[in-house]
């Protein structure tokens, strides 16, 4: 598991980004929450940090989106 984590979220019906227990956001859809937390927890690899993107399903269940160390480009 990374050391920091960036949930895709639906909250109140917009796309946030959580992280820290805090909200940011929102996004107009679940591609640009997703591109926002991945440019996030890039810069957190970068510096050190183990961090990955994981998005919440209608389900609850969460998937994991990107990992710190995988292609950066194929979300571009």
């Amino acid at each position: 598991m990374a050391a920091e984590q960036y949930f895709i979220v639906l909250h109140n019906n917009e796309w946030k980004i959580s992280f820290k227990e805090k909200h940011y956001g929102p996004y107009a859809t679940q591609a640009e929450a997703i591109e926002a937390a991945i440019d996030a927890a890039y810069a957190m690899g970068e510096i050190g940090i183990d961090a990955q993107v994981l998005v919440e399903e209608a389900n609850h269940q969460l998937r994991t989106e990107w990992t710190f160390g995988q292609s950066f480009n194929a979300f571009r």
